[in-house]
């Protein structure tokens, strides 16, 4: 009698402890390649494009962007002059903005741009600004 209550009371514990380590659902992500958090609540959908989008970006004209998985971006989109600030992808995954954290050297207004996406695959990007410009951007 006295090894079944020591038994069902050793499961009982092991049950309770199993279930008390289960994450939870609002617990952040923390990616091993990385050492990055994702935000666990983020939609899958919006997750994947991020990690799809999140690379460095390049011209043949010395023009880059390098986009990161924290939303926030270092580029250079005159081949001269770098820039810093973040990055987002709108709803419908059909535009890519970026918006500079601070104005250059404290002139002018702060750098805003919405790109239209017309491809996204692993190794190219390809966009169109407001100007109508196509930009295709690659991916090593």
């Amino acid at each position: 009698m006295r090894r079944i209550s020591i038994y069902i009371l050793s499961i009982t514990i092991l049950i309770l402890a199993f279930s008390c380590a289960s994450p939870s659902e609002d617990t952040p992500v923390i990616s091993a390649e990385d050492n990055t958090i994702v935000d666990a609540t983020r939609g899958q959908a919006e997750e994947d494009s991020y990690i799809l989008f999140a690379r460095k970006w390049e011209t043949d004209n010395n023009v880059y962007v390098d986009l990161q998985l924290d939303g926030s971006f270092e580029g250079s989109l005159d081949g001269e002059n770098e820039i810093f600030g973040n990055w987002s992808i709108s709803e419908d995954q059909k535009q890519l903005q970026l918006t500079e954290n601070q104005s250059n050297e404290g002139k002018g207004n702060n750098f805003s741009a919405l790109y239209t996406i017309v491809e996204i695959s692993a190794s190219k990007l390809e966009v169109i600004d407001d100007k109508e410009q196509k930009w295709t951007f690659v991916s090593n």
